[in-house]
């Protein structure tokens, strides 16, 4: 089947968030009432649906809407980078800050002022590359569908977050 965002409706499914306004539920239902779960899934050819992932995949940091896809994909350029997760994780000023997970080639190490300056020369007019940080991983934990399980990593930073990114 195709890939979509996964919806619901029946008995058991609410109608609503308690006091907002049938302008902002709408946010969360479509016009004919399913519930909008924000997750990606699919029907596979057996009749089940498999999550692939979050319909928006993104990290609010005061204001600026950052895409970790986005982000890890110029990550991925830097000739040291086996592979990366960037996730997200609480700041106390800005809401949300980024962290990126980098299994490094072997035999490769970098500082994380390196990476900066290594993505500037990617994105030179990119206001803001402030983020939490760089943490070394000896493997990224991927899921079936080869997904990052990037709740783990907020677990493991100690974010613990009611509602995983993606």
């Amino acid at each position: 089947g195709a890939e979509g965002e996964l919806v619901a409706k029946g008995p058991e499914v609410f109608t609503g968030y308690y006091k907002l306004t049938e302008k902002e539920n709408n946010a969360f239902f479509s016009h004919d009432g399913f519930y909008k779960t924000g997750d990606l899934a699919v029907i596979n050819e057996k009749g089940f649906i498999m999550i692939l992932g979050r319909i928006k995949d993104v990290i609010i940091r005061g204001g600026e809407t950052l895409l970790p896809g986005e982000m890890e994909k110029l990550i991925r350029q830097h000739p040291g980078v086996d592979d990366v997760a960037v996730v997200s994780m609480p700041d106390k000023i800005l809401g949300e800050k980024a962290r990126a997970y980098i299994v490094f080639k072997k035999g490769q190490q970098f500082t994380f002022d390196a990476l900066i300056r290594f993505l500037k020369t990617l994105t030179p007019t990119r206001k803001t590359w402030s983020w939490s940080g760089v943490s070394s991983a000896w493997n990224l934990i991927r899921t079936s569908s080869a997904l990052m399980a990037i709740s783990f990593l907020n677990w493991s930073s100690g974010n613990y977050r009611k509602h995983p990114q993606r």
